[in-house]
């Protein structure tokens, strides 16, 4: 069985950068950041994870076929964060994720199969 994932891709300057972004509220009641800046889709950051700069390769690769890592880490050249969300953590009928001044979407993907 294999799982979609949406791919994402941001600059963050370190890894806690890109943590407070994507998990820290600034209230408990409060959307990530995130969420702020995804208008049509509600994110459970549950289903969410992320790799930053030398995780990125093994990230992509732990998740995807050899062709399919490949194929995304081509593109990636100056990038330092990867941001994977589950199909399964894309809230409500209607979420569409989208380019922000923050994130660049690059699709939806499947992992390779798990047992």
């Amino acid at each position: 069985m294999s799982v979609a994932f949406h791919i994402l891709t941001a600059n963050f300057e370190s890894h806690e950068a890109a943590e407070v972004y994507c998990y820290d509220t600034l209230t408990p009641n409060d959307p990530e950041q995130i969420n702020l800046d995804q208008p049509n889709a509600t994110i459970d950051t549950n289903c969410l994870e992320l790799a930053f700069r030398d995780e990125i390769g093994p990230f992509l690769n732990a998740l995807f076929d050899p062709t399919t890592a490949a194929n995304l880490m081509v593109g990636l050249d100056g990038i330092s964060t990867v941001i994977s969300i589950r199909a399964d953590g894309l809230l409500g009928s209607d979420g569409v994720l989208m380019d922000t001044d923050t994130l660049t979407y690059l699709g939806l993907f499947q992992s390779k199969p798990t047992t």
